[in-house]
């Protein structure tokens, strides 16, 4: 949606799209595979800043396209929101999150 019919326009837009796909996996493997709760937050904390910095990109160009990120802003911010409760759930410190 972002890069049709836009030409040059769009490659900062969707190389700020691109740059998120190593932080999706990067948090998922860091929760799911080491067990690092504090730094697989982090990863997702800026995985949501740049989520709310692509959406406002691609508004201008294709207001579908801004509107899908706000969606994906809204799940990794549910994400965040889900480790943390699991964490405290689990009796989580602060000295158990980067440790």
């Amino acid at each position: 949606l972002a890069w049709s019919g836009r030409g040059r326009a769009a490659v900062p837009a969707l190389l700020l799209w691109g740059t998120q796909l190593p932080l999706q996996l990067a948090w998922a493997w860091l929760l799911l595979g080491l067990h690092r709760t504090g730094w697989a937050m982090a990863v997702l904390a800026a995985h949501g800043l740049l989520a709310a910095l692509v959406a406002y990109r691609f508004r201008a160009l294709d207001g579908i396209a801004a509107s899908l990120m706000l969606a994906c802003l809204a799940w990794l911010a549910i994400v965040w929101l889900w480790i943390l409760a699991a964490w405290r759930f689990s009796g989580g410190g602060l000295s158990s999150v980067f440790g």
